[in-house]
């Protein structure tokens, strides 16, 4: 059974809530209206998950969730344009 790697599953929190956010924003600029609970949920749930990693492991993955801060920042964007 292989062991628990939880930077690996961080980095993959991280990378699957960051398409999601693209996805967000890509339908919003469609002019479509999305529902960010299900990112909500899961940006709440990478969080939870990078407060656990060692400090170490913390720092390695901020890059990832550097970017998706970035695709958080787009989505804000987008929507705050569509209700302009």
């Amino acid at each position: 059974m292989p062991s628990y790697d939880a930077q690996s599953q961080v980095l993959a929190l991280a990378e699957q809530t960051c398409r999601m956010a693209a996805i967000a924003s890509a339908m919003v600029t469609s002019g479509r209206r999305v529902d960010l609970t299900g990112l909500h949920n899961g940006a709440g749930l990478l969080c939870a998950k990078a407060l656990d990693l060692p400090p170490v492991e913390a720092g390695l993955a901020r890059v990832e969730l550097i970017r998706l801060v970035a695709s958080l920042d787009a989505l804000a964007a987008s929507m705050r344009e569509q209700q302009a």
